[in-house]
């Protein structure tokens, strides 16, 4: 019996290693700095690709975004997906009194380099590079729409909002393509706004979603706003609104899934940790296609 086990562990250890072995870390230096990323590319390099850069959320790494955030299925519809990695598992978007704020760390900056290097590397097509995340990688997200609209062609933020010390570098330079996700139900990233609070500590304060939205949309110049509601197809508690700002500069528009009663996750996604810490994950869409469909829509 003990002989038997010995080689179905040695299997189980070794498909362990295949999986956490790729796809290989790369690296770009930042000012002496050794900023690491991941890259998951398609089959046909011959022809120009779209780009995502996918953003983690607080605490977590490239690893963990790539293998549980659904976005590296897009190679199959011939996008690059690069997956950076903040420094100590956090993006520096000025939530000034996280633990981990550090004034000295310029994640833009790191961002603009990557995108050089790729650009160098791949046959990136310069005018559909695009930028998601969650949580505070959502944050980040709507940083790289500010501090580099020049680079990006649109951005998905996912329940990560605009900080109050982001707010002061507002509006960009230029338009820019929005979609934003947010649950009412968020325990971590509130849709209201106010403070980012965990646990008995305020980490910084957000604008509310909708003044995030309403934000870019003045700033893009877009039309009154029209909303609709998705079919509530799924019994998971939650529904979905839509509103719409089009007729934006250069095409632009901003696009909010209000998810009413969603929590801190990604519509279709995984229920990562329990409801009563997250909340519910609302099946009524998928963000991955949501997001994909909204990019393919805009280039600069």
């Amino acid at each position: 019996m003990r002989t038997k086990r010995i080689p179905i562990l040695l299997m189980v250890v070794a498909c362990t290693l295949v999986v956490w072995a790729r796809p290989d870390w790369k690296t770009v230096d930042v000012d002496g700095t050794q900023r690491d990323y991941l890259v998951d590319l398609p089959s046909d390099l011959t022809k120009p690709c779209p780009l995502v850069v996918v953003f983690h959320g607080g605490g977590g790494n490239a690893r963990q975004a790539r293998n549980s955030s659904g976005f590296s299925r897009l190679t199959e519809s011939g996008y690059i997906l690069v997956y950076p990695n903040g420094i100590k598992g956090h993006w520096q978007v000025g939530m000034t009194d996280h633990p981990k704020y550090d004034a000295t760390v310029d994640d833009s900056h790191f961002i603009s380099l990557l995108l050089d290097k790729l650009e160098s590397e791949y046959p990136v097509d310069v005018n559909r590079v695009y930028a998601t995340g969650a949580s505070n990688g959502g944050m980040m997200s709507h940083l790289v729409g500010i501090t580099l609209s020049d680079r990006f062609a649109a951005i998905a933020p996912m329940i990560g909002g605009i900080t109050s010390e982001m707010e002061k570098s507002f509006p960009p330079p230029n338009s820019m393509p929005v979609l934003i996700i947010q649950g009412t139900a968020d325990p971590l990233v509130p849709y209201e706004g106010g403070p980012v609070t965990i646990g008995r500590k305020k980490w910084g304060r957000l604008l509310s979603t909708e003044q995030a939205a309403k934000l870019w949309a003045e700033h893009n110049g877009c039309d009154a706003p029209h909303t609709d509601t998705l079919p509530d197809t799924v019994e998971d508690e939650c529904r979905v609104e839509r509103t719409t700002w089009a007729g934006g500069k250069n095409g632009s528009e901003v696009v909010l899934y209000k998810v009413i009663g969603g929590g801190h996750t990604a519509p279709g996604g995984m229920q990562y940790l329990p409801e009563s810490v997250i909340g519910i994950v609302c099946r009524d869409m998928d963000a991955v296609d949501v997001i994909e469909s909204f990019f393919r829509r805009h280039q600069r």
